[in-house]
């Protein structure tokens, strides 16, 4: 099953993490959910009818849902929004008197004391 994700304009990546690695839950409404595990895309053929797992063509913007897919209802996606550049003068996020302190923490050479 392909799903088309190029409507979602702020899409960076899935999420997952080591506790919960199923980025992808399909809901039908009567409490039952299915879950899926990304798997690479350059072995989808390998993973083609294994249940639950999907893989995602970045490049075209597709994800596929592997296996048999037992119903059609919503499909719930945890992903990393892609935000705007940050830029210091317009979303400053520390306070100027905290500069040396930011300085120091960013530059490893900053606590070398020249001799």
């Amino acid at each position: 099953m392909a799903i088309n994700l190029a409507t979602i304009t702020d899409f960076n990546r899935l999420y997952q993490n080591s506790t919960d690695p199923y980025p992808i839950r399909l809901f039908d409404g009567n409490n039952k959910i299915e879950k899926y595990r990304l798997v690479p895309f350059n072995q989808r053929l390998e993973y083609k009818d294994v249940p639950n797992t999907a893989c995602y063509d970045y490049a075209n913007k597709i994800f596929y849902l592997n296996g048999t897919v037992n119903f059609a209802e919503t499909l719930n996606i945890r992903y990393i929004r892609r935000t705007a550049a940050f830029t210091s003068a317009s979303d400053p996020i520390w306070e100027s008197r905290f500069n040396s302190i930011c300085y120091c923490l960013s530059s490893p050479l900053a606590f070398i004391k020249a001799e």
